[in-house]
């Protein structure tokens, strides 16, 4: 471990004559500074006296006997916890603390031991983790954020520990669902599942192995305009490999083929074509009393002339033609035929949905 530790202040001249986190020195700083032996631990302990808004004001406990130090991102972070519990809880520390030797080439800060932790764990990912970790009943009380639970899958996969690990990846899978087929949304509302927070979540999928949440994250990519735009203008910036975009565009052509068939053929209508309605009522809708010709070409006009024929192509799992254009239809059509086709329509979502996981191999 380097001597000198990034994101640590400047050793003070007084020399290290604090005890206790809270503890100043009264000594002026002009006064000649206290001698003390110059062994190897406290030399590296000098440059590693962390500022006392580096701590964590949470986890930093006057009995500890374990420091773990992270700098990220022009930010440093202190712990001081129990060695046993790290050890018990992760593989990571579990390892490093029952190395031989590292007690005499570690440095002491306050007579504890110092460590790092890999690169990949953030500062406030390392805060969450250890969070979790030392206060489980605190956090499990309300469900986790998207953010949160990424940052704990992450650094747990890093430190190797199944307990938190397992608690964010439920999480995840719960958000990001293979077994839940996509909401079906109203017409005008946002997205909220940008093409980048897929990415993201793709890449946690494969790093981490947390592979559940992977079909979820390839249809959000698949319906996402602004992902098709930005490979196509620059496919460079896509992280992806080039069979994960060729087995998206086979998708993409597969429901650009099969949504049509849903949307042009008329409710209610079997394998030959003809009516399977059976109008009852005084004034029952027109449509349901023509003749299998007339009401053919009357769906197809509200088809052809209706936007869910390009519209609903682009996300065909979350477009419900029905819903969205029942003003329109509940003019023409009666209630039987429209439950009938919205029927047709989850039932393919479903083998849509099945077939993406098929070609994705997932």
């Amino acid at each position: 471990m380097n001597s000198k530790v990034r994101g640590a202040p400047s050793p003070k001249k007084e020399g290290l004559k604090r005890t206790h986190p809270t503890h100043t020195s009264p000594e002026s700083p002009n006064k000649r500074p206290r001698p003390y032996p110059v062994t190897p631990q406290v030399r590296r302990a000098h440059w590693l006296m962390p500022r006392c808004d580096d701590r964590d004001k949470d986890l930093w406990y006057p009995d500890g006997n374990v420091i773990i130090y992270r700098y990220s991102e022009g930010r440093a972070r202190w712990f001081k916890l129990y060695r046993t519990r790290l050890a018990q809880y992760c593989g990571f520390f579990d390892t490093l603390l029952s190395s031989s030797g590292s007690a005499e080439t570690t440095p002491q800060l306050e007579g504890c031991p110092v460590y790092t932790v890999p690169a990949e764990v953030s500062c406030d990912g390392l805060s969450a983790f250890f969070g979790m970790l030392e206060k489980p009943r605190e956090l499990s009380l309300k469900p986790l954020t998207q953010d949160l639970a990424i940052s704990l899958v992450q650094t747990a996969h890093a430190l190797s520990c199944s307990v938190v690990f397992e608690y964010a990846q439920q999480s995840l899978s719960e958000l990001w669902s293979r077994d839940t087929l996509p909401g079906d949304s109203p017409v005008d509302a946002a997205r909220t599942v940008t093409w980048k927070e897929a990415m993201v979540m793709i890449t946690v999928a494969r790093k981490c192995g947390v592979l559940e949440i992977l079909k979820r994250a390839f249809y959000e990519l698949l319906v996402s305009e602004d992902f098709w735009v930005i490979h196509d203008v620059d496919s460079a910036t896509i992280d992806l490999p080039d069979e994960d975009i060729y087995r998206l565009r086979e998708m993409r052509l597969y429901l650009n083929r099969e949504w049509p068939k849903f949307v042009i053929t008329p409710p209610q209508t079997d394998e030959k074509g003809k009516t399977k309605c059976t109008p009852t009522g005084y004034h029952p809708p027109f449509a349901c009393e023509m003749q299998n010709c007339q009401r053919r070409n009357t769906w197809l006009n509200f088809a052809l002339d209706d936007e869910g024929l390009d519209t609903g192509a682009r996300d065909p799992l979350r477009y419900n033609l029905v819903k969205r254009r029942a003003v329109t239809l509940e003019k023409t059509w009666c209630q039987w035929c429209l439950n009938n086709k919205e029927e047709v329509w989850n039932n393919l979502r479903m083998e849509w949905w099945g077939v993406l996981g098929d070609m994705m191999k997932i």
